[in-house]
């Protein structure tokens, strides 16, 4: 996944700056047909200037950089229009639920089990049949989320809006949160009567090896998870048994890494001692796990200037204010600040006060 944006770079105190991520999958395809959020998560914290020191209105009151908290992110042309029945070739479908008229029309895009369809300029369309430009490609099923989506190719893209308030330095980072590792272990015999016991072997962050204790054929779910707990620095895991009416043919075991970070190594069946014809121990991967991780090109260096000069926040100080000398130049000096209290920069140009000096 990217993101495209001015926002990224630059941006004014009290202002709202925005940027653009484009969600891909694996291979860079971008993901017109998902507008649903795969679980992005925003972070802006200051590192340099007024927001790496934390300091507030030229006051710096704590230690910690400066955080922007007013962060939203939507999702652009997706929207949730409700359940539809399907039916495999179909060149309609048909809500089943409320009249939805009033949300869609013909030649509008819609995604339906992760597919695009067109709504056909042609055919009965009246809210509750929805006719569609091509067959339905899915399974017949029935209540089915159905969405709106882009003519544009914005599907899939997500706005970031923020507003920050203290001038200086920040990075701007888009992660995807991790997502624990997920192994199937099934056993099977040809034609059954499996008895005996197997173990795994598992290497951690493909350093050394460790084996589990002995697994039982039948093992419960917890006995599994007690065996490969044994193993060391594989970390808490979850284990779910299924397709087990009777062990003495084939089991499965679902184990989800909990603790281990990241894509684990395949566990390592040794099934040398699990007793039947042909008797086989398999490992599969159900889900690859993933460490918490920054979208391509993340973290960007934000800077944020400060913004129009407010009269009502900008300070003068120096003695000209209180006391002259006849016959010499006395002298103060204006600090323009905006809104939220931060100093105006050199850079940004100078402001045309108005100074008056009246007889008191």
């Amino acid at each position: 996944s990217t993101a495209d944006g001015d926002g990224l770079m630059h941006c004014a105190a009290l202002e709202e700056c925005n940027f653009t991520v484009q969600a891909k999958d694996l291979d860079l395809n971008h993901k017109y047909n998902d507008g649903s959020n795969p679980g992005f998560q925003v972070s802006i914290v200051g590192t340099d200037g007024w927001a790496g020191e934390g300091r507030i209105n030229s006051i710096v009151s704590t230690t910690s950089p400066v955080s922007i908290s007013s962060i939203s992110m939507e999702s652009n042309d997706w929207e949730f229009i409700g359940n539809v029945d399907v039916t495999h070739l179909s060149s309609n479908v048909i809500m089943s639920e409320a009249n939805v008229a009033n949300k869609l029309s013909q030649a509008d895009n819609v995604i339906v089990d992760g597919m695009t369809y067109t709504i056909s300029p042609t055919g009965t369309f009246d809210g509750n049949s929805i006719p569609l430009a091509s067959p339905y490609l899915g399974p017949t099923m029935l209540g089915l989320p159905l969405y709106k989506a882009s003519k544009s190719c914005t599907t899939g893209t997500y706005t970031v809006k923020y507003t920050p308030s203290v001038r200086g330095s920040y990075f701007i980072d888009v992660t995807l949160p991790s997502m624990p590792e997920v192994q199937r272990v099934s056993t099977s015999v040809s034609p059954k009567s499996l008895s005996g016991f197997f173990s795994v072997d598992f290497s951690p962050y493909r350093t050394y090896s460790s084996r589990s204790n002995n697994i039982p054929f039948d093992a419960t779910s917890e006995e599994f998870k007690t065996a490969l707990e044994s193993i060391d620095n594989i970390g808490t895991l979850e284990v779910s048994r299924h397709d087990c009416e009777d062990p003495s043919i084939t089991c499965t075991w679902d184990v989800t890494f909990l603790e281990f970070a990241g894509d684990a190594e395949l566990l390592e069946p040794d099934y040398s001692q699990l007793l039947g014809n042909d008797a086989l121990v398999g490992v599969e991967q159900q889900v690859k796990g993933r460490q918490l991780q920054s979208i391509s090109g993340f973290p960007y260096l934000l800077t944020v200037s400060p913004g129009q000069t407010d009269p009502m926040r900008t300070l003068a100080h120096g003695k000209g204010l209180v006391a002259s000398t006849s016959g010499e130049i006395s002298s103060f000096t204006i600090q323009p600040k905006d809104s939220f209290g931060n100093d105006r920069l050199p850079e940004q140009g100078a402001d045309l006060f108005a100074v008056y000096i009246y007889p008191e």
